[in-house]
């Protein structure tokens, strides 16, 4: 419906508003963000968008606010009105109430932000608070949630591997202080147990196995 809609509408938003570090005294001005975010020296990278001016973008967002609001007003009074006396829930009324919470949060943001032009805002992580509040996301994040446990259980034995291996290598290569042929060190990345921790964990993690074990390997080949 028109909720749905307005909160990826204010996710839209994101992508096209002028970022809170650039310059955004320029209400209505169209210009483009090579000149609206500058840097005393070096290159920035931006995205390639069009930048929708403040002035617009505030109205726009306000709008959207208004109507979000309304919707949430309207369903707290159904609640209120008819089925809390059937003694019934219309909706989930603490997240109801965490999504009233952060458009008041977003309304004072954005104000705040109109009168100031300060260069950090609350908004973006209301939205993602709205977001949260939309009932299959909800069940999506408590999905997650429940395989928090399991995640850890994983992730302490693949943490509890690396630290052992690091120890190992680190105890073995550690004193391996002289260069192979290619005039690397061999005991290259394992010569503290810090950097040995660093190594293997690169090497479990991702592609550079090769590359972080390639010294000690060559040298210590059977």
């Amino acid at each position: 419906g028109i909720y749905d809609s307005d909160i990826v509408y204010l996710f839209l938003l994101a992508f096209f508003e002028v970022p809170i570090w650039c310059d955004t005294s320029n209400s209505f001005s169209f210009l483009t963000p090579e000149d609206r975010c500058t840097v005393p020296e070096g290159t920035i990278y931006l995205a390639g968008l069009p930048h929708i001016p403040p002035g617009f973008s505030i109205v726009f967002e306000l709008s959207v606010m208004l109507v979000i609001w309304l919707k949430l007003d309207a369903e707290q009074k159904l609640q209120k009105n008819w089925f809390k006396k059937m003694d019934m829930d219309y909706v989930d009324r603490t997240f109801h109430s965490v999504g009233k919470t952060a458009v008041m949060v977003m309304l004072f943001d954005t104000v705040l932000f109109t009168i100031r032009r300060h260069n950090w805002r609350l908004a973006p992580f209301m939205r993602v608070v709205l977001m949260l509040c939309k009932p299959k996301l909800n069940q999506l994040l408590c999905a997650l949630i429940s395989i928090v446990n399991e995640w850890l259980s994983v992730a302490s034995f693949w943490i509890g591997t690396v630290v052992f291996f690091a120890w190992i290598a680190v105890t073995i290569f550690e004193n391996d202080t002289f260069k192979n042929k290619e005039g690397a060190m061999v005991n290259a990345g394992f010569d503290t147990f810090g950097n040995g921790l660093y190594t293997v964990f690169v090497a479990s993690a991702t592609v550079d196995f090769v590359d972080k074990f390639n010294p000690t390997f060559s040298a210590n080949r059977a």
